[in-house]
């Protein structure tokens, strides 16, 4: 068996397609790595996306997700592609509400939770600081901004940014439709090694990398390999340095 195999398909069956068991690339359930960098899209960020699903046809292409998916199952690793369906999920939180069209808004559900009663989310950030905000974000939960982190603000402040967008979208029923039918190349491959690999030299839609952030994705890639037990550790030091960064 390949292990690496790519595959074109849209938004919506990408997590919610009934062959999760046996398609090579549908992921009903992704998780975000704790190697993962932050949540980082700004205002701009923001704005060229909902523009560019805006002003494009049904079935535009929206760049490379590339993702782990080990045969012996759980949750998908996101190694390329986090801040795109991070963003498109808060995205459809947002749209629910201004529809009155009950199965668009089921479908935009689905592309938020893994089940009927809205409890399992389709993404988990293993960072506890991004997975607070973000599942609160999406259950409606009151945030005080002044009580977040740095990092957390930022993706705070990327809900209210999507708020306007969609505020300003003028036929918000077929931009539905279009956000549902969005492409992806998803690229699955059974090797963290490789995924990594991939991660680095790939040049999808989103912000590009950092040379700290391709530092610290290699470095912790090799800790995986060599010492898998060890990775918390890696973490905890790598944190600490660019805390030390931050701080001058």
């Amino acid at each position: 068996m390949s292990n690496r195999i790519a595959k074109n398909i849209e938004y919506g069956a990408f997590l919610t397609s009934v062959r999760d068991c046996d398609d090579e690339v549908v992921s009903s359930k992704l998780e975000i790595p704790e190697f993962q960098r932050n949540y980082v899209w700004k205002t701009n960020n923001i704005k060229d996306l909902v523009d560019s699903i805006d002003n494009n046809q049904i079935n535009y292409y929206l760049g490379n997700i590339v993702i782990i998916k080990k045969e012996t199952g759980g949750r998908t690793k996101i190694v390329d592609g986090q801040q795109r369906l991070v963003t498109l999920s808060l995205l459809a939180k947002i749209l629910v509400n201004k529809t009155n069209d009950s199965v668009k808004q089921n479908k935009l559900k689905s592309l938020i939770w893994a089940d009927d009663q809205c409890a399992v989310f389709r993404i988990l950030f293993n960072k506890e600081n991004l997975k607070n905000v973000y599942e609160n974000l999406l259950l409606d939960i009151q945030i005080n901004e002044s009580n977040l982190s740095d990092v957390q603000v930022v993706l705070w402040k990327a809900f209210s940014a999507l708020k306007e967008e969609v505020r300003l979208i003028q036929d918000i029923e077929l931009f539905i439709d279009k956000l549902i039918s969005l492409e992806f190349v998803v690229i699955k491959s059974l090797s963290d090694e490789d995924a990594y690999q991939l991660f680095e030299g790939l040049n999808s839609t989103g912000l590009s990398l950092s040379a700290v952030e391709l530092t610290k994705n290699a470095i912790l890639g090799k800790v995986k390999q060599l010492n898998p037990e060890k990775i918390d550790e890696a973490l905890l030091i790598w944190d600490s340095i660019e805390k030390k960064f931050e701080d001058i």
